[in-house]
């Protein structure tokens, strides 16, 4: 599934939409989860996730898996958060 979004291991669809990085933003809040706390679970500085949650930096591949876990969601849900951009691209 994750195919179809990534390039060199990054996933393709790096600028996230207000709506999308809302709903990235809402689904960490509606978990009782801070920013710090998903970092420290995907490794990296605070800065650099609140930057993926502003569609300023990139999402890596492998942290999508880590990403879903750490926000009780489903994989498929953080590419959801990607795909409707990704489509707007192809047009």
């Amino acid at each position: 599934m994750l195919d179809k979004y990534i390039s060199n291991g990054y996933i393709l669809d790096i600028n996230i939409s207000e709506r999308d990085k809302m709903k990235l933003r809402e689904l960490r809040k509606l978990n009782g989860v801070t920013q710090k706390n998903v970092s420290s679970y995907l490794n990296i500085y605070q800065g650099n996730y609140s930057q993926i949650e502003n569609g300023k930096r990139s999402l890596l591949a492998s942290q999508v898996r880590p990403l879903a876990k750490v926000l009780n969601v489903t994989e498929t849900e953080i590419l959801n958060c990607l795909e409707e951009k990704w489509k707007r691209k192809l047009k």
